[in-house]
């Protein structure tokens, strides 16, 4: 295993780190990304609320666009396979 990299996260600290300071330094106006786990896997939120603070708007090019019936019904069926434990 590389520096940096954790089994099965595919953790690249080089690059995310230096994406993570020019955020910081204001230097990121717009970040395209095509899914919300291709910059972070685990903690999104807490990636795109330092994106908010430091002026870095997200664009989420490939995200799970719904109509509200389909949403719903997504909705439904997890409940369901939850009660059930399928």
């Amino acid at each position: 295993m590389e520096r940096g990299d954790w089994e099965g996260l595919k953790y690249q600290p080089k690059h995310f780190n230096r994406l993570m300071e020019q955020i910081e330094l204001g230097q990121v106006r717009w970040l395209i990304i095509a899914r919300k786990d291709r910059p972070v896997r685990i903690g999104f939120e807490s990636f795109a609320t330092f994106c908010e603070w430091h002026g870095t708007e997200l664009l989420i090019v490939n995200g799970d666009t719904f109509f509200p019936e389909q949403k719903l019904v997504q909705d439904l069926l997890s409940i369901v396979q939850m009660f059930t434990g399928v």
